[in-house]
């Protein structure tokens, strides 16, 4: 949510990850050889830009699955992945995962995963995908998934599975997944993706820009390094055993939706959300903990941040599923669903919000994450914030925009009988929705919980001056501090720090609401 780190990288990996776009040359557009690397995998071998890292997840159990840095994966993530908590965007990365096939080395990786309390697979996206066309014969099959800017492949003959994730453009991705090729064999000769020969440093530079999501009247507690296309390197994150809270932050691209859209906010037809009887202590993080670590953890926190989807999620889910879900509502836990959509049209991210499609996006925004909620379990009346990144609100005609997006957000969820939230920097998404009432010429609709980030290291739910006491007053949720790694039970997790009293899906919910909990 704001805060962009290094960590889970060597200072000589972080440096190579560049996360331009045009760190390298794709194959097949007459790039020089010395700027590619071949990397061979289980038989297979494919070829990417020299200047991208490549993490062995088998033996690096702990490596953090990151899409906003260029990079290789090879096999199954660990069941506690080490993720600094505030990433957000999408570039090019590619992944080659084991389906499990009994006997391998990767099925045991699995299987240990599973056996520490995480997923040996990701669940699959939520929106249909398109499927490819004129693939080589190394696939089996191919699919778009636009939603998420990504690539999902079957390599034919083989328990291999390929991803690739992307940012504004999706054909040097598509084409390095292309180039797959069984050792020993030739390069497959399928139809290039139109636009490769495209793939230049001008073509495809995509440096998002990082900004933070408190004013800059307040500083945050331990930054840590980013990575950026220059990379920067800022102060370290703190390292704490006592429980000190913290929380976490989240584009929209090909059009989706499958309901129709509506022209109302018919807030009559949810269910309410739970809301806790007293404020809770929370956090959140990249990618979902394992559900040991959530055990452990719930001696010091009721309450956490999960990442449901969204072109701009900076990592995999983790162990999100819809049995994950239903085990930590049984531990207890009251959870806070976030969607990482498209940004502000005045914001450097790959994918941003339309000025001529606002409403459109927004309230296709609102119907992909509430796929993406079903999808976990996650029924009416759970709330979904979606992460809405600081952004310049001294620009009017962006501010609009945004505003525009997200009252076509909050309809389109409540029509579809969710809880509309919405996270943004206190300074920036959550001063205009304060101070504005009328958007295009009718009322806005204002989201029904709002969680603000304010670094102030306050663990309570003051708002001043941004926020005042009075709006939003028994629905609300304070990021209050950032990215501190904390140990609790044996379980050390990189979080950002919350005050949670505003809605949440809370444990064992009843088929009806509202309730306190």
């Amino acid at each position: 949510m704001g805060v962009f780190t290094a960590a889970g990288l060597s200072p000589a990996s972080a440096r190579a990850a560049d996360r331009s776009e045009a760190s390298g040359s794709v194959p097949g557009a007459g790039a020089p050889a010395s700027k590619l690397k071949t990397i061979d995998y289980d038989g297979y071998s494919i070829t990417v830009p020299s200047s991208w890292p490549v993490f062995h997840l088998g033996t690096d159990p702990s490596r953090c699955v990151r899409y906003d840095i260029n990079a290789v994966y090879l096999g199954n993530p660990g069941a506690n992945q080490n993720c600094p908590p505030s990433l957000i965007g999408r570039v090019q990365t590619i992944t080659l995962t084991d389906a499990g096939v009994p006997g391998t080395p990767q099925a045991g990786y699995q299987r240990a995963a599973v056996a520490q309390g995480g997923l040996g697979a990701a669940p699959p996206p939520s929106s249909p995908g398109s499927r490819i066309a004129s693939i080589p014969s190394t696939l089996s099959r191919l699919d778009q998934y636009s939603q998420l800017h990504e690539f999902q492949g079957a390599v034919s003959h083989s328990h291999l599975s390929v991803t690739g994730t992307y940012g504004a453009r999706s054909a040097p991705v598509e084409n390095i997944i292309r180039g797959l090729r069984k050792l020993g064999g030739s390069r497959p000769t399928g139809t290039a993706a139109a636009g490769s020969q495209a793939w230049t440093s001008a073509a495809t530079a995509e440096t998002p820009d990082r900004t933070l999501p408190v004013m800059a009247t307040v500083t945050p507690k331990a930054a840590a390094p980013e990575v950026t296309a220059t990379p920067k390197v800022t102060m370290s994150p703190k390292v704490t055993t006592s429980p000190k809270m913290t929380t976490s932050p989240k584009v929209t691209a090909a059009p989706i939706a499958k309901p129709a859209p509506s022209s109302a906010s018919t807030v009559a037809s949810i269910l309410k959300p739970d809301i806790p009887f007293s404020p809770l202590n929370g956090f959140d993080t990249c990618t979902a903990p394992s559900v040991k670590a959530m055990k452990a953890w719930k001696a010091k926190y009721s309450a956490i941040g999960i990442y449901i989807g969204g072109q701009n999620m900076a990592c995999d889910y983790g162990n999100l599923s819809a049995s994950w879900v239903k085990s930590v509502h049984a531990q207890g836990w009251s959870l806070l669903p976030l969607y990482v959509g498209l940004q502000a049209p005045c914001n450097s991210f790959p994918a941003l919000i339309n000025e001529a499609n606002a409403v459109a996006q927004g309230r296709s925004a609102a119907n992909t994450a509430v796929a993406d909620a079903v999808n976990f379990g996650l029924g009416k009346g759970t709330p979904i914030y979606f992460d809405m990144e600081s952004y310049d609100n001294l620009n009017r005609n962006c501010s609009n925009t945004v505003l525009r997006f997200l009252d076509a957000w909050t309809r389109e969820l409540h029509a579809r009988g969710y809880t509309s939230g919405v996270y943004s920097s206190a300074s920036a998404g959550v001063t205009d929705l304060v101070n504005q009432t009328v958007i295009a010429g009718r009322t806005l609709a204002e989201p029904d919980a709002l969680w603000f980030a304010l670094w102030d290291n306050n663990n309570n739910l003051t708002g001043t001056p941004y926020l005042p006491a009075t709006r939003w007053a028994s629905d609300r949720v304070k990021q209050y501090a950032g990215n501190e790694i904390q140990k609790v039970g044996g379980y050390t997790i990189n979080i950002d720090a919350d005050r949670v009293g505003g809605a949440v899906s809370g444990p064992n919910r009843a088929p009806t609401g509202p309730r306190r909990i």
